[in-house]
C-alpha cells in the first residue's frame, strides 16, 4: 500500500472511531442484542447485587454512579475503555506516519515528485536534510539534492507519472540506479525503503 493512501485510511478510521465512541454504542448493543438471541441467551445485563456498608462520616457519596443501570455501567466500564485503547493506538500510529509522510512525503511516487514547483522541492530537500543531519552531519546535502530531483523529474519516462499507477518509490530507486548519476537521490531514496521495510 502506497503511505500517502495508508494515512488518510488511518485518518479515516480515527474519524470513525471518534463518532463511534459518541453515537456507538446504541447501535453496538442492537447488534450485540441479535447475537445473543441468535445464540439463544437471553440480552439482558445481570444485576449486581448492592452491598449496603456503613459510611464513614467523613467519606464523599458516590451515588451517582452507585445509581448507575447495568447497561450504563457497561457502557462506560468496557465499551468506552476499549473505544478508547482502540483510539489511542490508531492516533499513535497515525502520528508516526504521519510524522514519516513530513519528511518523506515527496518521494512516495513518480507523480508526486514531479507535481511540485522549485520552491516546494527545494523545502522539501531543507527538510529531509536536517531530518537526516546528525550534528553538521548530513546524509544528503539539500542544494545537491535539489539540483538533483530537479534534474531527475524531466529525465523520468513519462510512464512513470502520467498512468493511474505510477512508479512507487522502489521502482524509482531502480531507475536511479540504472542511471548512476543521483547519488544524494540515491541516498534518499535508500533512506526512505529501508525505514519502510523495518516500520
Amino acid at each position: 500500500m502506497r503511505l500517502d493512501a495508508a494515512v488518510r485510511q488511518l485518518e479515516g478510521l480515527v474519524l470513525f472511531f471518534e463518532n463511534y465512541r459518541i453515537n456507538g454504542f446504541v447501535s453496538a448493543m442492537i447488534d450485540a442484542k441479535e447475537i445473543s438471541l441468535d445464540m439463544g441467551i437471553e440480552p439482558i445485563f445481570p444485576k449486581k447485587r448492592q452491598v449496603c456498608r456503613k459510611r464513614h462520616f467523613d467519606e464523599v457519596s458516590n451515588s451517582d454512579r452507585e445509581q448507575q443501570s447495568a447497561e450504563e455501567s457497561f457502557r462506560t466500564d468496557y465499551f468506552l475503555v476499549i473505544v478508547d485503547i482502540a483510539l489511542g493506538e490508531l492516533k499513535s500510529r497515525f502520528e508516526q506516519l504521519h510524522c514519516f509522510e513530513s519528511i518523506f512525503g515527496f518521494l512516495f511516487d513518480a507523480a508526486k515528485l514531479t507535481s511540485f514547483d522549485d520552491n516546494e522541492l527545494k523545502s522539501f530537500c531543507v527538510n529531509l536534510e536536517n531530518a537526516l543531519k546528525h550534528g553538521d552531519v548530513s546524509d544528503v546535502d539539500a542544494r545537491d539534492l535539489f539540483s538533483e530531483l530537479q534534474v531527475l523529474q524531466v529525465m523520468l519516462p513519462k510512464e512513470a507519472y502520467e498512468t493511474d499507477k505510477p512508479w512507487t518509490s522502489i521502482k524509482i530507486l531502480e531507475f536511479v540506479k540504472s542511471v548512476d548519476m543521483f547519488p544524494n537521490v540515491m541516498v534518499a531514496y535508500r533512506v526512505h525503503v529501508m525505514i519502510l521495510c523495518f516500520d
